[in-house]
């Protein structure tokens, strides 16, 4: 009985040693450089690997960390046989055993065994590799520095033995005499950087990386020169469109207020101002529909209280809120429309979106609408698109981070867009807020650039090889998405309507910061659809005493008439009395601010980072 279960126990050992021993496993036993500087300051690297393969590897692989400023010269490699005779590998297809080719602008890989053939099982391999590194010298103003490290980190095996031996052209002089380095049991992910100071004394200036390269002067001109053409086109066609004309500051009258304003509802003429409808346009609706005494309403505890005195005369965008809002009878508060809605949400100001803007649309003047091109930006995005996805394939281990950065790019655009698409809605704004508007996209402009610029200097982890030309590109194309935002889209007509409403609200916002304001009460909903509650709020505060002097005994909002106040007292009483209104507005904001429908989200994020000039990585594949 025990044999029978012993002889099963044993089976069982064997097979799992047998599938042990088939793991895919690596490690070297010998790592041995001959480096040598030339005259020029050209790095020539013999690689001897002397490499142990345990499971079903196909061959051998050697990436090189190359930074924008230098450039890689592969000359070759050969294998040894175990009788030591050099056994020379050409280029060509991976498929056959002593073959080396490109996997990538910036990694070598070589077959080392045959696909039919049986996994190896703790086999040693001895390849040489030749190559040539140039630009890798850092200037120190008149001396240089070799700081490379002949190692390379990104590698899953550890090195048993390592042995560096490194000569230099006569022309070099330093005060370190050591030429040869040894280490033993270097793990993963630790490299063996050599720092040495240098003079030279030849004739020829050597290289090294006291400049920037070609490519990087190409890339950091462009994000200079670029994104200033595209502003400046920006703006020279918002000037041709009269959008950048200057209204003085008596064009606003209180004449022109009643002969142009005033025949607007003040919902229309709010939207009208910021080009989008939002809480500021509900307030105003709910403001005009107070003055005329078709609403009555009550402030209690913050929250807004309102009765439904009636419904005639309700136009298409006033029916759909009051349909909304009073969710049961002719009596409504803010906790009644927040528990209506508490599991569906709640948007007063989509309710009243589509027919507001149809209205808006009737009453702007005519004219031919412009229509910004889009070809500049569609094609930077196509170009880093393309750039983004072909270094996701030269650098496969790093196609999740260019994905990533990919979508971080859309998040970033649509966000740098915000800003402009503000500036372009409110017609009244002029240069120095389009370019404070551009700011935020400037800023990744110049993040970019200090990171291509640093990217190569002492002691900065540098960019992945391919990763500059992508990073410049999306750049540009955020830059580009932004500046357009900027593109007005409306005719010049109604460009020039729109800044007359702008220059109304300043007219408001500057009498609201005088003690007796040349406003009347009946503009009070005006002042809610140009967002100035707050500035009315701040005038009771700054002139407490202000209101008592002033008295209105009517109340009339803009609908094609004119209003029969006179005088300004912050509102009137339909708003509870003077010095009520603030408390009014607060209490219609979060009214019209509606209600949010439940939801969640989560978010989660990593990072890596980079070492000195030299290391790269090895291993098999």
């Amino acid at each position: 009985m025990i044999r029978s279960r012993l002889v099963p126990a044993l089976l069982l050992v064997l097979m799992s040693s047998s599938a042990f021993a088939q793991e895919r496993q690596l490690h070297w036993e010998t790592l041995a450089v001959k480096a040598h500087l030339d005259a020029s300051g050209r790095l020539e690297i013999e690689e001897t690997q002397s490499m142990v393969f345990t499971g079903d590897w196909n061959g051998g692989e050697r990436k090189f960390n190359i930074r924008p400023r230098q450039e890689l010269s592969f000359e070759g490699m050969s294998r040894i046989d175990p009788s030591g005779t050099e056994v020379p590998m050409r280029r060509g297809d991976l498929d056959e055993v002593d073959r080396w080719d490109w996997a990538g602008s910036r990694a070598i890989r070589w077959r080392a065994r045959a696909a039919g053939d049986p996994p190896f099982n703790q086999t040693p391999i001895t390849w040489v590799l030749r190559y040539a590194l140039s630009g890798i010298l850092q200037r120190d103003g008149e001396a240089y520095v070799l700081d490379h490290d002949f190692v390379f980190p990104d590698r899953s095996g550890v090195i048993e033995n390592f042995r560096l031996d490194l000569t230099l052209d006569p022309v070099w002089q330093t005060s370190r005499t050591q030429s040869t380095w040894t280490a033993e049991g270097i793990p993963p992910g630790r490299g063996f950087v050599v720092t040495i100071p240098l003079e030279y004394t030849g004739d020829a200036a050597p290289i090294a990386s006291d400049g920037v390269g070609g490519d990087l002067k190409i890339m950091l001109g462009s994000l200079a020169v670029l994104p200033l053409l595209f502003l400046s086109w920006a703006l020279f066609q918002e000037k041709r469109l009269g959008r950048l004309d200057r209204i003085e500051d008596d064009a606003i009258s209180r004449a022109w207020i009643e002969q142009n304003l005033l025949r607007e509802k003040p919902e229309v003429i709010g939207a009208i101002w910021d080009g989008s409808i939002g809480p500021s346009e509900v307030s105003a609706i709910l403001a005009g529909m107070v003055g005329e005494g078709r609403l009555e309403s009550k402030v209690e505890d913050d929250e807004m209280a309102l009765t439904l005195k009636s419904r005639e005369g309700l136009n298409d965008y006033e029916k759909e809120l009051i349909d909304g809002l009073f969710v049961d009878g002719d009596y409504t508060t803010t906790a009644k429309i927040r528990e209506h809605y508490k599991e569906s949400g709640f948007s007063p100001a989509a309710l009243i979106k589509l027919p507001l803007e149809l209205v808006v649309e009737e009453r702007l003047p005519g004219g031919e609408p412009v229509k910004p091109s889009g070809v500049v930006p569609t094609l930077l995005f196509i170009a880093a698109v393309a750039a983004t996805v072909r270094f996701a394939i030269e650098q496969r281990h790093l196609w999740i981070a260019a994905l990533v950065a990919g979508v971080i790019s859309l998040v970033i655009a649509a966000l740098m867009s915000i800003g402009p698409d503000a500036w372009r809605r409110r017609k009244s704004l002029g240069i120095p807020s389009a370019l404070l508007a551009m700011l935020p996209a400037s800023l990744i402009l110049g993040a970019v650039a200090a990171a291509l610029w640093f990217s190569s200097s002492i002691g900065v982890p540098p960019l992945p090889p391919g990763a500059p030309l992508p990073l410049t590109l999306l750049a540009l194309w955020i830059f580009g998405t932004a500046a357009w935002a900027l593109r007005s889209r409306e005719s010049r007509e109604a460009i020039a309507f729109r800044k007359m409403m702008g220059a109304a609200r300043d007219h408001f916002r500057r009498e609201l910061t005088k003690e007796k304001p040349d406003l009347d009460d009946a503009w009070y909903p005006y002042a809610v659809a140009f967002g100035l509650d707050r500035d009315v709020a701040k005038w009771f505060q700054s002139f407490p005493g202000a209101s008592a002097g002033h008295h209105t005994s009517s109340f009339g909002s803009g609908s094609g008439g004119s209003s029969s106040s006179s005088g300004w007292s912050g509102g009137g009483g339909a708003f509870g009395g003077a010095g009520a209104t603030g408390t009014w507005a607060a209490a219609a904001t979060g009214l019209a601010a509606g209600v949010s429908a439940p939801s969640s989200s989560s978010s989660g994020g990593s990072s890596g980072g980079g070492g000195s000039s030299g290391g790269g990585g090895g291993g098999g594949w």
